[in-house]
């Protein structure tokens, strides 16, 4: 799946295409298992920060945070099973909606509903859920996920302007070899000594916006990179039948991720526990 998901399929939901078809809730994570990173937004920015690493990422003239779930662009990330289950102790606002997308619409207030028709899981089988009631409104779970996906888009635009904010003190920097990995040249990262001379006027507008806190949270965050590496060479040295040697604290979470202990069940919008993240 390389860096991103593929949306091959991505087709507004409408009544006109939709009414008398059907969607199937994912039950696996499978369709995540190819990430090399994950979308993330400001209101979950400290869940994500205890999780994983969070990064940044240049996408044509934006550059937003990311959640970065393997070091290795080209493989698999240690996150999902091979069952499918989540490993990670949260499960990124980003990854809860599958097959649902939100797409851009001429208001930039609102989004438009996008399903992934490619995925499998739309459907002709009445046994699977609806995507309309009778009188042509979304059905119920479907409404939520729209919700959800709004609520979503806004905390998108409070993150982008954050991060525009920050790219205005020249702060973003290329993300140089950590522990002998390269990342592609679109990953960025923050240098603690460029935050310390920025003149005070900037840190208070940094501070007051809350980038202060997102710069904050990338660099704690930053503490996982080195573990999610011993787990990714680890488990290769394991394909491989190679021994490898690992710090003790990554061969624990390496070895719950190998049990499931940390197992996650699938979600289309947020379980109570993690509801806070996005509102």
């Amino acid at each position: 799946m390389g860096v991103r998901m593929e949306q091959k399929g991505l087709v507004p939901v409408s009544y006109g295409r939709h009414g008398q078809r059907f969607w199937r809730r994912f039950t696996s994570f499978g369709f995540a298992a190819g990430l090399c990173d994950c979308a993330v937004v400001f209101s979950e920015i400290m869940p994500v920060a205890a999780a994983f690493p969070i990064v940044f990422r240049t996408d044509g003239a934006k550059t937003t945070p990311v959640a970065l779930l393997s070091v290795t662009p080209d493989g698999p990330n240690p996150f999902v099973s091979p069952t499918g289950r989540w490993l990670a102790s949260y499960v990124p606002s980003d990854l809860r909606c599958f097959p649902f997308y939100a797409g851009q619409t001429g208001d930039s207030d609102h989004v438009q509903l996008m399903v992934d028709e490619a995925t499998g899981f739309v459907t002709d089988d009445p046994q699977d859920m609806p995507f309309f009631t009778n009188d042509e409104g979304f059905a119920q779970d479907v409404r939520a996920a729209h919700d959800f996906l709004s609520r979503r888009h806004k905390d998108a635009q409070k993150t982008q302007a954050i991060c525009n904010l920050i790219e205005q003190t020249g702060l973003f920097q290329p993300l140089g070899p950590i522990d002998g990995h390269h990342l592609p040249g679109s990953f960025k990262a923050i240098e603690g000594a460029r935050l310390e001379k920025l003149p005070q006027a900037q840190k208070t507008l940094l501070l007051n916006s809350g980038a202060m806190q997102m710069i904050h949270a990338h660099q704690v965050s930053m503490s996982h990179y080195r573990w999610l590496s011993q787990i990714q060479r680890a488990a290769n040295m394991q394909t491989a039948g190679v021994p490898e040697k690992i710090s003790p604290s990554a061969r624990r979470l390496l070895s719950k991720m190998a049990g499931e202990e940390l197992a996650d069940i699938p979600v289309l919008i947020p379980r109570s526990e993690v509801a806070h993240a996005v509102v």
